[in-house]
Parts: structure tokens; sequence; C-alpha cells
């Protein structure tokens, strides 16, 4: 049903579209080896504990051990080597990605629901910023944009549904 709300929101808000995602292979191994908190809160020992549980984490993608110059190209490389080799596989439709987050802050339980899909950058004026974002960091996940062709890490939007459209 969510699926179809998210269709049904689409309509009404020309900004969000489906896109064919790369998901890992079972050939990648278990989930809990493969995925890492956002690079920006990765300091130097979690990088290691990360980088130790899977030659395929995500954060030999995200966050290099070196920021050489030529590091995105290296990145584009291995992340090419992926697809190639069966660790990720490109779904074969559009789709907005569903995801459920459980989390606990200041000992409390949380559960939010959201999804992912492409946004359209060309509407950027009516996004609000909710944090400061510097520019060397801003450049530098442009650059392994570029270089990759794939957005690596998503980023949180929140929206206004006064109608509810999400949740009928």
């Amino acid at each position: 049903m969510l699926m179809l709300n998210l269709l049904m929101f689409q309509q009404d808000c020309k900004m969000i579209f489906p896109f064919k995602g790369h998901r890992y292979s079972k050939k990648a191994g278990s989930l809990e080896q493969l995925i890492a908190p956002p690079y920006d809160v990765i300091g130097t020992e979690l990088r290691k504990i990360l980088v130790k549980r899977s030659e395929y984490n995500i954060v030999h993608l995200t966050l290099p051990e070196s920021f050489e110059q030529n590091y995105h190209k290296e990145i584009a490389e291995k992340l090419e080597n992926w697809c190639r080799n069966g660790i990720l596989v490109q779904d074969e439709d559009e789709n907005f990605y569903v995801i459920k987050q459980k989390f606990i802050y200041k000992g409390k339980n949380f559960e939010r629901t959201g999804f992912i899909g492409l946004f359209d950058l060309t509407q950027s004026e009516k996004i609000i910023k909710h944090e400061i974002i510097f520019n060397k960091y801003r450049d530098d996940r442009i650059k392994l944009l570029d270089a990759t062709k794939s957005n690596l890490e998503p980023i949180f939007l929140l929206y206004e549904d006064k109608e509810f459209l999400l949740e009928k």
C-alpha cells in the first residue's frame, strides 16, 4: 500500500522520481557486515572496524583511507568491479525504496519510515538547509558523484504533507 501511496504522492510532487537502484547480492555477505553510518560521522577507529567486517562494506566506497588526488576514480573502478562481479545488482524496474529505521535516542526507542527516490535539484531553492555545509566537503561529494555516476549515500529531506497522501 505504501508503494501505491508513494506513486500518488509523486504525481502531486513533481520533484521526486523513482529510479533503478543497486542492491547487494547474497554473494556479498550479510547486510550487517556491509552497511555503515554516513561517512561524516565515521572516525578513524570505526572505519578500521567497518573495513575489517567485509571487503564489500560500503565504507570502502564512501570513505577512503586516504584522500589521494585521484581517489574518486579508484572508487568508481571499485564500484564498477563490484557490479561486474555480481556483488551489487541493479533492479530491472524503477522504484521508490521504502525504508524503516529503528534507533534509540536519549534512551527511547524510535522507528521512522521513509523512502529513497531521486530529487530534482533544479528546484533546490525549495530546500531549507538544516545544517552548515562546508564547500570543501560538498565539492568532494560532487566529485565522487561525478566519478561513480552514483549517489552512494542518501540525504535526508523532510516534507510537508498536509493532506497525508502517504498515510492514506
